[in-house]
């Protein structure tokens, strides 16, 4: 039996073996496809509320939350940069479904959930000579898939992302700046 979202939340809430409860948010995961039917913000809020510390790594976030908890502080991502700096070396072989994709290439490696298609088509279509290429687990219904110059490669394994990185020549975010607090 696979506890519920809720089931979860409350039992972290109730904290009978911890001595301090520290919440950290990396993401609006809110947004992601399907959360809204489960009631995600309301257990996040709760959770937040409840926590000890909480932790933010979007600055945008905590501007939005901090009333929720006043021990809410910014905590930046973290990288492992011995692992991505590979990219600024030569490669000894550029992967293949990468190395049939056109030149320029602008790249993007993540979570293909929450992004601006809006303005990745308008980029596209303005722009015919670059390519766009996504990396992330795909799925079925993901939009833009008619267009010549927008790839999606799929999920790639972590040891082959600088590799990939160092086929883009730019890299690049599009995510939504997007908020459900700032009602």
């Amino acid at each position: 039996c696979i506890p519920s979202v809720k089931d979860v939340v409350f039992r972290l809430m109730k904290r009978s073996n911890h001595k301090c409860l520290i919440y950290y948010c990396v993401d609006n995961i809110t947004f992601y496809t399907g959360e809204q039917d489960l009631n995600v913000l309301e257990f996040e809020t709760q959770l937040h509320r409840e926590a000890d510390v909480a932790l933010f790594v979007n600055r945008q976030l905590i501007s939005e939350r901090q009333h929720i908890n006043p021990n809410t502080f910014h905590l930046e991502h973290g990288v492992d940069y011995q692992h991505f700096a590979q990219a600024q070396s030569e490669a000894p072989s550029m992967p293949a479904d990468i190395a049939a994709i056109r030149k320029p290439i602008v790249g993007y490696i993540g979570v293909l959930r929450g992004l601006d298609y809006d303005l990745i088509r308008y980029l596209a279509d303005h722009n015919k000579d670059f390519s766009f290429v996504f990396i992330g687990e795909v799925n079925e219904d993901m939009p833009l898939r008619d267009l010549a110059n927008v790839h999606f490669l799929g999920k790639k394994a972590y040891e082959d992302l600088p590799r990939y990185m160092q086929a883009m020549d730019c890299l690049t975010i599009f995510y939504k700046n997007e908020s459900v607090f700032n009602n």
